[in-house]
């Protein structure tokens, strides 16, 4: 749902939007400052995320700015 504001009339007013597309899934992402307690190492966001997915469909983490990277194999 897409809500307009600033157009009067519009205001509030919930308007759907239908959108397709294709998308590659390329790997996963983990952002430390989104999490607590923040991972510091590969290793420590790797423990995160096998909580929830087998991680062996994908390559080591590798630190790229602000996050850690599991590239898809």
């Amino acid at each position: 749902m897409l809500d307009l504001e600033g157009f009067d009339e519009l205001d509030g007013v919930d308007i759907p939007i239908v959108l397709r597309c294709e998308a590659e899934f390329t790997g996963l992402v983990v952002v430390p400052d989104n999490l607590e307690p923040a991972p510091k190492t590969p290793q420590e966001a790797s423990a995160v995320l096998e909580r929830f997915i087998d991680l062996g469909c994908f390559s080591a983490p590798h630190w790229d700015d602000f996050r850690f990277v599991f590239a898809r194999r």
